[in-house]
């Protein structure tokens, strides 16, 4: 008998399950190569995003600040001051390398001495980018040299373009300021602005001054220095008890609160002692005849001021063979809190006192991570010390707890706390949209200024410690007829709060002449004011 063939029993596919196979694995492929896509477009941009506000903050934290010190200059003379020649070198070694970006110099006198300060912004190829460093040095020395930026396109791309602000001082164009502007990978364009506060070529620095304060606008800076004043030293009693005619060295329990070196004068010293005097120690040798004594001591700091106290001594028996000097008293510390900056170093001087006038020495605990801090002792054999702590450049807004304690050389010790309030970081802002179009109503005749049709909102970009940004721009406050002349253009100011986004009224109040309207972002929480952006330009219909 012959078998006939099973249906279920053949070899291969049909030609539809081959179809649908490859439907399947198509469509798998497709989902593939989407979030591959997703991935790779996504990615870059956050890092760029990243970059852009490393590159930011690295300017923004240095550029301003030596801009500021930099003297109005005129631009016949700038290169003394302000030079964006490419060919440039730093001033500080001549062989830097890297395209010169914007080489800033001024000088400054440190007790009558003036030294001079050179800042040296290049663009520094490294491999397939480049970065943005700041060369520095005082009076030609060693150069330090710092990375500012993220990589930027190779310098041949020209990603960096400097602008020069200028104005009319005493009638005579003057540099007054720079703007820096980057180009990243992405062709994004990151702005940093900053302008001059120095009104001479050299900026004055006094040794015991407290705060300089500056206020005013850019060609009128006037500056305020307040001194602190003379504070008297302190001096204490002193009783002990001595053998007859063996010496006795001893310090007298003095403080001066500027740690000044004191001048000690001794009175009423029997005839029958021998004494002297090194410093704030004295020496002093009895008779040989049992009775108390009691000298007078004065102290002078270099100011004039003084302070008094009395050395008692009780010289003993003959029989007795025992010099009873005070007990070592341990030194006092309180704590202390000072405002920083971010990568800004500043001087702490710690409120601590050795009754005994023993030099002291100072242990700082555990610092904040990425945090340097230096013990400076002012004058040897004072309690007078200084510290000096930088925040890290990335430190965060709030107070930093560091503790620190001092120690007598008898081992005696005293602990308290520096708290450093970092309240500030660089402000960084752009705007970024004006919508609507402004457009400005017609009155015919000629008149060339008339109210906004329609409200305008001006929104801005911010991060960092932007306290106090206003915008400011020019309106025409009256042109009845006409056109608007220069009397009638005013600066306008308004604030941002802790917003960002201003709406500029269509009322009567407000009129606008055609044209070009400069927009400002200016921050008001330093003295004086600093323009953080002012590229912008509103375009009034």
């Amino acid at each position: 008998m012959i078998d006939r063939p099973n249906a279920h029993d053949r070899d291969g596919f049909t030609l539809i399950e081959i179809l649908i196979v490859v439907t399947i694995m198509g469509v798998i492929a497709a989902a593939i190569s989407v979030a591959f896509t997703v991935v790779m477009r996504t990615a870059p941009p956050t890092e760029a995003r990243a970059d852009d506000a490393r590159s930011l903050l690295g300017i923004s934290t240095w550029l301003p600040a030596d801009v500021s010190a930099t003297p109005n200059a005129p631009l016949t003379a700038a290169t003394d001051f302000w030079d964006d020649a490419p060919g440039r070198t730093s001033g500080c070694t001549g062989t830097d390398p890297g395209t010169n970006l914007i080489r800033l110099s001024w000088r400054e006198s440190i007790s009558g001495s003036p030294n001079i300060y050179v800042a040296n912004y290049r663009l520094v190829d490294e491999g397939d980018s480049s970065k943005i460093v700041r060369v520095t040095c005082v009076n030609g020395g060693t150069p330090k040299t710092q990375k500012l930026t993220a990589g930027l396109p190779l310098s041949g791309t020209n990603p960096t373009q400097v602008t020069w602000k200028t104005d009319l001082v005493d009638g005579v164009d003057h540099i007054i300021g720079v703007e820096l502007e980057l180009r990243t990978f992405e062709g994004d364009t990151l702005r940093v602005d900053a302008a001059s506060r120095n009104p001479a070529q050299t900026l004055s620095t006094l040794p015991q001054a407290a705060t300089t304060t500056t206020a005013a606008p850019t060609t009128t800076t006037s500056t305020t220095t307040t001194t602190i004043p003379n504070q008297p030293p302190t001096a204490g009693p002193l009783d002990f008890n001595a053998n007859p005619s063996v010496p006795v060295t001893f310090t007298l329990p003095v403080n001066d609160p500027e740690g000044e070196a004191l001048t000690v004068t001794l009175t009423n010293v029997p005839a029958t002692f021998t004494s002297s005097v090194s410093g704030v120690d004295v020496t002093l040798t009895p008779d040989n005849v049992n009775a108390t004594h009691v000298i007078d001591y004065t102290v002078t700091d270099p100011g004039g001021l003084s302070a008094s106290s009395t050395i008692t001594v009780k010289v003993n028996p003959s029989s007795t063979t025992t010099t009873t000097l005070p007990p070592n008293d341990p030194p006092t510390a309180s704590p202390v809190t000072v405002a920083a900056d971010p990568g800004v170093k500043v001087g702490v001087n710690l409120p601590v006192f050795d009754p005994n006038s023993d030099q002291l020495t100072v242990t700082l605990g555990t610092l904040p991570d990425g945090w340097t801090a230096q013990v400076v002792t002012l004058d040897a054999g004072t309690t007078s010390i200084d510290v000096e702590i930088t925040p890290a450049a990335t430190a965060s807004p709030g107070i930093s707890t560091i503790d620190y304690t001092v120690t007598d050389p008898d081992g005696a010790t005293a602990s308290s706390t520096i708290d450093v309030d970092v309240s500030r970081i660089p402000c960084v802002a752009s705007i970024q949209s004006v919508s609507p179009n402004p457009v400005s109503v017609s009155g015919g005749n000629g008149k060339q200024a008339g109210p906004l049709v329609e409200d305008v909102e001006v929104t801005i970009n911010k991060s960092g410690n932007c306290s106090e940004l206003v915008l400011r721009y020019i309106r025409v406050v009256d042109a009845p007829n006409g056109q608007a002349s220069s009397d009638d253009r005013q600066p306008q100011v308004d604030t941002f709060g802790d917003g960002i986004v201003i709406t500029l009224l269509s009322s009567s109040v407000e009129r606008w002449q055609k044209g070009n309207r400069p927009l400002e972002l200016v921050e008001f929480a330093g003295l004086p004011e600093e323009i953080v952006h002012d590229s912008e330009t509103l375009v009034v219909e």
